[in-house]
């Protein structure tokens, strides 16, 4: 028998039986191995493990677990691609499941699992002012200045100066027009 709350092998199992009537908190950590990030080229690796702190209730008839997860994570910046560590938490973890026998247990793991791989940026940043890379030369911006040549003031668009577009006047001639800025 999983002793309830206990953490076996990388599970976090609830026994609903010897959940007390007024509900329990549980605290504990799940390695960083079950959120299975092998497949990311490196991108991301999780580097510490997953801490919960959770309220674990039985009312009529349903398990109701509430509580906080956190862990670190090392990712790649999508800008400049320098590794940095990144707290990635949910304050609000939430599991409801109906209970149909009190001599049963539930396994929270995908679930914690799943909340805090949503939990990840979707565009990781080491800081909201990296200047990332030079697109030409690949240069990292936040050490210093490349020796590219600038690009124009006005971005990509100076590639149009000089675009024609030919529309086809009344009398069967085109004429040509010039695209503005």
């Amino acid at each position: 028998m999983i002793s309830y709350g206990a953490v076996t092998g990388g599970v976090v199992i609830i026994d609903i039986w010897l959940v007390p009537e007024e509900g329990e908190r549980r605290t504990g950590e799940l390695p960083a191995a079950i959120l299975e990030l092998g497949e990311t080229g490196g991108l991301i690796t999780a580097t510490r493990p997953i801490r919960y702190d959770v309220r674990v209730e039985v009312r009529a008839g349903e398990l109701i677990v509430r509580g906080a997860l956190e862990t670190a994570v090392e990712f790649a910046c999508v800008r400049c691609a320098e590794h940095f560590d990144l707290r990635v938490a949910d304050g609000g973890f939430q599991h409801y499941q109906r209970i149909e026998n009190k001599f049963t247990s539930v396994d929270l793991t995908p679930e914690m699992r799943e909340t805090i791989l949503l939990a990840f940026p979707t565009h990781p940043v080491c800081a909201p002012e990296c200047r990332g890379l030079c697109a030409r030369c690949g240069t990292n911006l936040n050490r210093g200045v490349c020796r590219c040549v600038t690009a124009p003031a006005d971005g990509l668009w100076h590639v149009l100066e000089g675009l024609s577009l030919h529309k086809g006047g009344s009398d069967g001639g085109s004429k040509k027009k010039k695209v503005k800025k």
